[in-house]
């Protein structure tokens, strides 16, 4: 009889472990519903700094080249500031290209957009055809930035062939070429 139990506790723990695993994808969808039209997830990979996990990295897209949408989705593995999290876009976009005065704007948008996060939070940026990104907060809508200039080059950061992590860019995009905003040549 003991063994019973056990063996019922045990099917209990890993029917809820699976329905917990098979509620985040249908989460994911939605979140990107409003937005994306059936979006697939792509790829995924962490990102790590001195040795330590910032953030697991994933990649949606409506279409092979991204021309009818996608979005990054950041889970981060411990707390970050939201003063660390501009200071490290701010540093990675004018690597990528963007001028003095871009980053003057663009600097106060991602001010007033990115939050605090801790461990387990996620911000998710959906690009779509208009050029715009919406930030996704935890589920919430936290800022639009509607500037083509700043798409391209704020999702340069992970899908650029300039990136400064191309192990992470290869995991998000596995096969598929980078957005047409991004490149206008299949760099894989």
């Amino acid at each position: 009889m003991k063994i019973l139990i056990q063996i019922s506790k045990l099917l209990i723990a890993v029917l809820f472990c699976s329905s917990v695993s098979a509620m985040e994808k249908p989460f994911d969808a939605q979140e990107l519903k409003p937005y994306l039209n059936n979006p697939k997830h792509i790829g995924d990979g962490p990102f790590t700094y001195l040795g330590f996990k910032v953030y697991d990295a994933h990649y949606y897209s409506v279409d092979d080249l991204g021309k009818s949408g996608f979005a990054i989705r950041l889970v981060y593995a411990r707390k970050v500031m939201n003063e660390d999290l501009v200071k490290a876009t701010v540093k990675q976009m004018i690597r990528l290209g963007a001028s003095d005065n871009e980053m003057i704007k663009w600097r106060s948008d991602l001010e007033k957009i990115y939050p605090t996060v801790d461990q387990g939070h996620y911000i998710t940026a959906i690009y779509q055809p208009s050029g715009s990104t919406t930030f996704i907060h935890n589920g919430n809508v936290v800022g639009k930035i509607n500037d083509q200039l700043f798409s391209k080059i704020f999702f340069s950061i992970w899908l650029d062939q300039r990136t400064s992590n191309p192990e992470l860019r290869t995991k998000l995009l596995g096969e598929l070429c980078p957005p047409s905003i991004i490149s206008n040549t299949c760099i894989k």
